[in-house]
């Protein structure tokens, strides 16, 4: 049988006749013939294992194949030595050609290797039996020389005999085939890259006379799927060929398939030091007349070079002095008395050194083996604690965490000797078990834990599970000692347990996603997936092979049929299919590439793959979690998206390492700008290194990033920032996320009715403690949170603290925006609780607390609230509002920041004369003098210079924070014009005594703080959700007089929030305020011009706008401008300090901080409705804040990737996008990048109400194809059939360029008509996410995931498309035109009586509901909020406009 043949023999497909319904193009709308639907399965929600008999059939293939071997091939007979050997006359014995064997005389071949390696002894046998056999497995100890030996074992020879050889060894990891190529050239004194070398990925250093080349396992996978035959090598040796992964498992599949080929002469070597000998035997053996012929094995048995002594948990009990701690079989975990029993060997270690190195003390190293990140940093911390607590002045410890997520010098400490007297303790994951090797350890501690990767059967997503380790795994970790000295290993298990761990470690392929493999078993084009996976050592269950196939389809890398027949378990190989199987990442990572070539930024989507594709760019050193944390939001920028953070950094970064800033004489070091700002350099680079082997790869395939220089003008920057985010979804779905519903009222009747955005709150304050008391030891929790802390009690067990500003004094100058309204106090106060940092009050007895509260606070002290009655001493008010009664009052605008904090004077008469009164005071002589520097604080008002126009005056300046590193400076607040500076505490000055007298330092700021009514920024001008410069630039220019009137809508929280107008008669006559209305204020021009959008306010400014109503309609009220004095902190003015540590008996934890704006996801798939949803810790959206608590809208939140954790009910989202908050945008985005939609509309078909999404359905059964995926999305927003007919344009145009249609073959699309098809996609996608949607109440479809239910006589064909579609076009369906008219009459009676319930007119009982906006009435106060919201409103007006 001949190569052609056995493809054949291989491909195994079943065709049935497959009718396309006319006009149809929607994915899944096929008819098989009614005699045979043995294509469809029936799906049901989850899936079943199937197990893996499937394989079976496969095996007897090539049962079969073999015995067709033994047979007349060519008129020749095959002996079974021919069958089973091909020995070194392979080549014919016949000295080769020079062309082959010249680089023997060029090179010296006279250094040899180190013959005191264990595999020296064997290299006679190793030679003979490669010589003899096509496959050889060797297993030799950890260091016995396997890796470097015998690859020049076989050189030396092939060089001997004058035969050609060229010889590829794969290693599990790249920096392991990087060092021993060094390491073999360094032996024989040859130049790397010459006779031998290394190729990782698209990095090699190699040339044409390299005879020995070090590669990874994906690499030569890759080389031998696209040549499918081994005769480029004589050699192939799979080095660590027992750690079984994906890419291993999958080459040795591919191996044996390519060896049965007839006339293959390359060898195969298999070696490892824990290989199981048996099992790989059996796997590479042949079937000789009926006589089962296997591979030699060479076993190495000599120990290793010096004793290692192995102890297990039950063998320590009688010698510690501790109880052993409990350990079952079923429950693999590490309790509190393991970690001690840990702690306590690491102290006996001391006592051992002595008694063994009696003439010369040393301190052997420990490494300790733990499964995971939390159990280093707990041990680290119990250790530390330890060492505090017991000092030993003989010893002293340096512990060394070993994670992937630590810093590069974190981890270069592992390899450094440690300082005399010093014990070095490694705390490492499974990740040193083989890929380093520390010289100096002595012992090693296994706690025989590991997190181990495994995917659920119900979900489909992975889980990190903690598990026992295999035995191998256990040999590896005790071979990192016993090479330059004796050594311990101490196993914290009984032996008897020990003995019932599995030999070997569970391979990738059985545990882990499969759509890598499915994708090059494409590729090898030998047969369906099943057909290739089912040869695997250890065959993946068949249920895996089906989802993942789905998932595949599902992504439009295989078409939902082979040759236009449908198949479960196969599907054609697209473009997209293709590209993601060239590329070196995980699927989604490939699709984000993809979708950035159709987005024109593919530059940017290749950067983010490759940060997300290594491991973390930021560093995370112990002990500053905190400001790693902080210095992760600052380079998201507002963004809210870990990809977009990577970007930033990668960008600037590359921008100074090319211009070479870092290198500039006095400039910071690379190292030392990493350090200051989290990064982690190695990271860096190697984004830098993927980046470019994946721009190369897409060359290949006719994608390049150069052609999309000429489309620089395609977006803007703020388009650019937006379409990143929409492309991050594309490539994220369908692993969509929302916010549960939003309760703002709720929100702030927790708080007690404080501001949410700047207000944290601590639960378990004992009710019977004076809580001023211990103000000052709370604060001091938070000061690296935020300044300008107020603590607050209200007599329940609740701490209130609200923040003034998220400056600390180690700042500097930080970005107040980073975390929009929401204060980056609040993100940090909340980051504590995350990293569990425990909030600890000291305090004193009941009594003795009270007695010292009326010592420092008087009798004014309520003692069931503790609350301030009466002040002691003037406190200064920040601010003077204008109150309940006043509507509308002249301003003039003294400082500008955004629309949203800008500062006025009120021109009315009596804020006039105390202007007046303010200026003739502050300049009088003497009103200043010198500041004391105790006394410059957060707080403190004070005089400080400013300069313009070269005149240099002083005014009054509140301190927001000081800087307290060189030189001191302060950042303060001119609180009588709003502008804030950076200014030397050297030029502030304090007020006299007469300044005081005069109540200069008391009298209330001037400038009041306004903000813009019921507008938030344009989210499609700016994403990041700021104000656009443009739209400051036009407040200033419509304003160029500053002055203005000012209509009232609420006063918050020194705030008056309010609609802005012209004062076109320059008149504060109130006669000239008539045409105040909404429609003529600068608000509304700011939406007009697109700068701005209408807003709802949040639930504070909405409770106020409801009293001033009232307020203004009551007779009573008649002076013309009663004031609102904020209440501050009202124990400023007072100077005690919390009692101290040591005079106090108990303590306290306080639970907490919380925020009643932290946001609950929900998972939108099926398959994960009801699961509880939490984003990993490290990353930007850890805290995840609403921002927008008073939206009803959905916002969508993306992940890159998702987890399961531990076979709960929780899901773990990583790289995560919180997207902005446009209307409508997650029913969009669903609909642009799902497979196929269906359109459900209400009872009437009146309007779309929502849609199903997914891969589709089988017309025959009405079952979905992978309904674990499907999304139903219920619209709260209106979408029409505009809407609809340009997102068939977009996916149109999305599909062209994908070659998604029949009529466009791979190689048709020239770059011109790439960019044309671009330009499209650009016009489209942004006129879709500009477009401003009208809301609508969301209707809950009856029938929910159920297909196939749009009635068939009103589908509308938008007659495009073929079945291999990746992007098909929607159907629409039509709907009736004109509205009922009973249905308007019901709805204007029940907005008639929601009025008069709000007026009073008539009493409403109990809950009501709007039916307009679908929102629940607890009560009339709720009620007449809920009128003057933005939905209701715009509800209204859309259903005026409607009927």
């Amino acid at each position: 049988m001949d190569y052609k043949q056995f493809i054949q023999l291989a491909q195994k497909n079943k065709p049935f006749e497959r009718i396309q319904l006319e006009g149809s193009q929607t994915i899944g709308h096929l008819k098989t013939d009614k005699g045979n639907n043995s294509g469809f399965r029936t799906r049901k929600l989850g899936r079943e294992r199937l197990g893996v008999d499937y394989a079976r059939q496969y095996q007897l293939e090539d049962e079969e194949y073999e015995r067709q071997m033994q047979y007349t091939h060519a008129g020749q007979m095959y002996t079974v030595d021919d069958l089973t050997s091909v020995a070194t006359d392979c080549f014919n014995m016949e000295p080769l050609s020079e062309q082959l064997t010249y680089v023997y005389e060029s090179y010296s071949f006279e250094t040899k290797q180190d013959s005191d390696l264990q595999i020296s002894e064997y290299k006679e046998l190793i030679i003979e039996h490669i010589d003899q056999n096509l496959v050889t497995i060797i297993k030799g100890q950890t260091g016995c020389g396997k890796t470097t030996q015998v690859p020049q074992f076989i050189l030396d020879s092939c060089r001997d005999n004058n035969i050609h050889c060229n010889i590829i060894v794969t290693q599990p990891r790249r920096i392991a085939a990087i060092s021993v190529a060094k390491r073999v050239c360094d032996e024989r004194k040859w130049e790397l890259g010459t006779l031998v070398g290394y190729q990782i990925a698209l990095e090699k250093q190699c040339s044409k006379d390299t005879r020995l080349l070090y590669c990874t396992a994906g690499v030569l996978l890759q080389e031998l799927v696209a040549k499918q035959n081994l005769s480029t090598y004589t050699h192939i040796i799979i080095d660590e060929v027992h750690e079984r992964d994906n890419e291993t498992d999958f080459l040795l599949i591919v191996l044996k398939m390519l060896l049965r080929v007839n006339g293959n002469r390359t060898k195969v070597i298999l070696m490892s030091a824990t290989i199981n000998t048996d099992k790989f035997a059996e796997y590479f053996s042949k079937t000789v007349r009926n006589e089962k012929i296997e591979p030699p094995v060479i076993e190495l048995t000599r120990e290793t070079k010096f004793p290692v002594s192995c102890y297990y948990l039950d063998s320590l009990i009688d010698r510690v002095p501790l109880k052993a701690p409990n350990v079952l079989y079923n429950e693999p975990t590490i309790t509190k008395e393991a970690y001690e029993f840990a702690i306590m060997l690491v102290e006996v270690f001391h006592k051992i050194d002595i008694q063994e190195h009696k003439r010369v003390p040393f301190l052997g190293s420990v490494l300790i083996f733990l499964p995971g990140l939390q159990e280093i940093e707990t041990l680290y911390e119990m250790l530390s604690k330890r060492k505090a607590i017991e000092k030993n002045p003989e010893e002293e410890w340096m512990i060394c965490p070993l994670h992937s997520s630590v810093t590069f010098d974190e981890q270069i400490k592992v390899f450094k000797l440690p300082p005399r007297r010093t014990r070095k303790i490694i705390l490492a994951t499974n990740i040193a078990e083989s890929s380093i090797t520390v010289p100096d350890v002595k012992y090693v501690i296994d706690f025989c834990l590991m997190r181990m990767q495994v995917q659920e059967c119900d979900s489909s997503y992975s889980s990190l599970q903690l598990s026992w380790i295999s035995k191998n795994q256990g040999q590896q970790r005790a071979g990192r000692v016993g090479r330059v000295m004796p050594g311990r290993v101490y196993r914290l298990v009984p032996e008897a347990i020990y003995e019932d761990f599995e030999e070997e470690c569970i391979p990738e392929l059985v545990r882990c996603p499969l759509d890598s493999l499915v994708l090059k078993a494409k590729q090898l084009k030998m047969g369906p997936p099943v057909a290739i996976l089912g040869r695997a050592m250890d065959p993946p269950d068949l249920s895996n092979i089906y989802r993942t196939v789905l998932n595949l389809k599902e992504m439009g890398a295989l078409c939902l049929t082979v040759d236009g027949e449908y198949k479960e378990d196969d599907g054609d190989l697209t473009f997209i299919g293709v590209i993601m199987a060239s590329l070196p990442l995980d699927t989604h990572l490939s699709k984000l590439i993809i979708l950035g070539h159709m987005f024109s930024c593919l530059k940017e989507c290749v950067i983010m793959a490759s940060a997300m594709a290594v491991k973390s760019i930021f560093s995370t050193p112990f002990k500053q979690q905190l400001a790693a944390y902080s210095s992760k939001l600052s380079w998201a920028d507002s963004s809210f998206s870990d990809p977009v953070a990577f970007l930033n950094v990668y960008w600037l970064w590359r921008h100074k390492t090319t211009m070479g800033m870092f290198k500039r004489t006095g400039a910071i070091s690379e190292h030392e700008w990493a350090k200051k700002y989290f990064v982690q350099v190695k990271s860096l680079k190697e984004i830098a290194r993927l980046e470019n082997e994946i721009l190369e790869r897409l060359k290949r395939l006719n994608i390049e990033v150069g052609r999309e220089e000429i489309q620089n003008d395609l977006y803007t920057e703020k388009d650019k920032a937006l379409i990143l985010k929409l492309v991050l979804a594309g490539a994220a779905y369908p692993n969509f996320f929302s916010r549960s519903t939003p309760d703002e009222k709720e929100a702030v009747k927790i708080l007690g009715g404080r501001d949410p955005f700047s207000t944290i709150y601590l639960t378990n304050f004992p009710p019977n403690q004076p809580g001023p008391l211990y103000i000052q030891s709370i604060k001091k929790h938070f000061n690296h949170c935020g300044s300008g802390i107020n603590v607050s009690f209200d007599g329940s067990f609740k701490v209130y603290l609200q923040f003034e500003s998220s400056h600390t004094s180690i700042d500097g100058a930080i970005k107040d925006h980073i975390t929009g309204k929401i204060m980056l106090a609040i993100y940090r106060a909340i980051k504590l609780r995350q990293l569990g940092i425990p909030i600890i009050i000291p305090v004193l007895p009941h009594a003795e607390a009270q007695e010292r509260a009326k010592q420092i606070f008087g009798d004014n002290l309520n003692t069931n609230v503790f609350c301030w009655e009466k002040k002691k001493e003037k406190v200064v008010q920040q601010v003077v509002l204008p109150g309940l009664s006043v509507s509308v009052i002249p301003v003039i605008i003294t400082h500008l920041d955004n629309p949203h904090l800008f500062w006025v004077h009120l021109s009315a008469d009596q804020y006039k004369k105390r202007h007046l009164w303010l200026n003739s005071q502050m300049s009088r002589p003497g009103f200043m003098v010198p500041i004391k520097r105790e006394n410059v604080t957060h707080g403190k008002v004070c005089i400080a210079p400013y300069t313009e126009d070269g005149d240099k005056s002083y005014y009054r300046v509140k301190i927001i924070w000081v800087n307290e590193t060189d030189p001191i400076s302060a950042q303060v607040l001119y609180i009588d014009y709003g502008n804030k500076e950076v200014v030397s505490i050297n030029d502030l000055y304090d007020f006299s005594k007469e300044g005081k007298k005069l109540g200069l330092e008391d009298e209330p700021g001037l400038a009041v703080k306004c903000s813009l009514a019921e507008i938030e920024p344009s989210v499609a001008l700016n994403p990041k959700g700021n104000w656009s410069r443009e739209a400051i630039v036009t407040f200033m220019k419509y304003f160029s007089d500053s002055k203005g009137i000012a209509k009232i809508y609420s006063t918050v929280n020194d705030t008056m929030i309010i609609y802005l107008y012209k004062n076109k008669a320059n008149n504060d006559e109130e006669e000239n305020w008539s045409d105040l209305v909404p429609e003529n204020s600068f608000n509304h021009y700011l939406i007009q011009k697109g700068f701005a959008e209408v807003a709802e306010e949040p639930y504070l400014s909405r409770e106020n706008y409801t009293l001033r109503q009232l307020a203004q309609k009551s007779p009573e009220m008649k002076s013309p401008y009663p004031t609102l004095y904020p209440n501050k902190d009202l124990f400023t003015g007072i100077a005690f300090q919390s009692p101290a540590e040591h005079e106090c008996k108990t303590k306290i934890k306080l639970n907490g901080p919380k925020s009643p704006l932290e946001m609950n996801l929900k998972c939108l798939t099926r398959k994960c409705q009801g699961m509880d949803v939490q984003i990993e810790w490290n990353s930007v959206n850890s805290v995840l804040l609403d921002l927008f608590p008073m939206d009803m809208h959905d916002r969508l939140i993306i992940a890159s990737s998702v987890s399961q954790k531990n076979s709960s009910d929780r899901l773990i989202l990583r790289n995560t996008t919180l997207m902005p908050n446009i209307h409508g945008l997650l029913a969009l985005l669903i609909m642009i990048f799902a497979p196929k939609t269906e359109l459900r509309t209400d009872p009437d078909r009146r309007a779309y109400t929502g849609a199903l999404c997914g891969l589709g359905f089988n017309e025959e059964t009405s079952e979905a194809y992978n309904p674990e995926n499907d999304i139903e999305v219920t619209f709260d927003t209106k979408f029409d059939l505009m809407d609809l007919e340009n997102i068939n344009k977009l996916r149109f145009w999305m599909n062209y360029i994908v070659r998604g249609d029949s009529n466009v073959e791979e190689n048709d699309i020239s770059s011109v008509q790439v960019l044309q098809a671009q330009k499209k996609i650009k016009e489209y996608i942004l006129s879709l996410v500009g477009k401003k949607r009208p809301s609508k109440p969301q209707e809950i479809f009856e029938k929910s995931f159920e297909w196939g239910l749009a009635p068939e006589e009103y589908l509308l064909n938008p007659q495009q498309g073929n079945i291999k579609s990746i992007y098909p076009l929607i159907w629409a369906i039509e709907l009736k035109e004109g509205v009922v008219l009973s249905k308007i009459a019901a709805m204007q009676a029940h907005l008639k009586q929601l009025r008069l319930y709000s007026e009073g007119i008539e009493m409403l009982k109990g809950e009501t509901k709007c039916e307009l906006c679908q929102i629940v009435i607890k009560n009339v106060p709720h009620l007449k909020l809920h009128l003057h919201t933005t939905l209701h409103k715009t509800n209204f007006a859309n259903f005026a406009t409607s009927s």
